[in-house]
């Protein structure tokens, strides 16, 4: 047998007959779909072709690859909550069957879990006296590094400025209190 993980390799026509059988076609009617004959040849050599060994490892491996690659869907889900409902009920388990039948209602959408979060935002502070209440310029002036400048002049000694000249001006340092 060939591995699960590496796609056994056949004819192109070959693998259409694989996928016409995956789509529950008679292997007549997949051979007939997949090589274009007649229906006596089909009928034939369709049977022969199926039983061959490399395309019965093909379609099982499609198959595998088929069922690993089907999702989880809202009628799956759905249908689910609703035997373990009935299962609930035939089992006397009303909390049971209430929550299968609460998750049925949340994936339709009719309920909607809503959770209410209050939060009290502090900036940080050095200090463990600082307000509690403080507006952002008063924490920046508190707490903001100084930011320290310096003038670049690109131009010769003389000449007009022009857009390559940087001029920044330092910004006065707040002084803190020490209470």
């Amino acid at each position: 047998m060939h591995s699960p993980t590496i796609p056994i390799k056949l004819t192109d026509r070959q693998e259409q007959f694989c996928q016409q059988i995956l789509g529950a076609k008679s292997a007549a009617e997949a051979y007939r779909i997949a090589y274009g004959v007649g229906q006596k040849v089909s009928e034939a050599a369709g049977p022969r072709l199926l039983g061959s060994v490399r395309v019965k490892a093909r379609i099982a491996q499609l198959r595998e690859f088929e069922s690993a690659s089907q999702r989880v869907t809202l009628p799956f889900l759905t249908a689910g909550l609703y035997r373990a409902a009935r299962l609930a009920e035939a089992t006397s388990q009303p909390s049971a069957m209430a929550q299968a039948l609460l998750g049925v209602a949340k994936l339709h959408g009719f309920l909607v879990d809503r959770q209410q979060l209050d939060v009290l935002v502090r900036r940080p502070s050095p200090s463990p006296e600082s307000p509690d209440e403080m507006s952002e310029e008063q924490w920046l002036a508190a707490h903001s590094i100084p930011q320290v400048t310096t003038t670049i002049d690109l131009e010769p000694e003389g000449s007009e400025p022009s857009e390559y000249s940087i001029s920044i001006e330092p910004e006065p340092q707040v002084e803190q209190k020490d209470e």
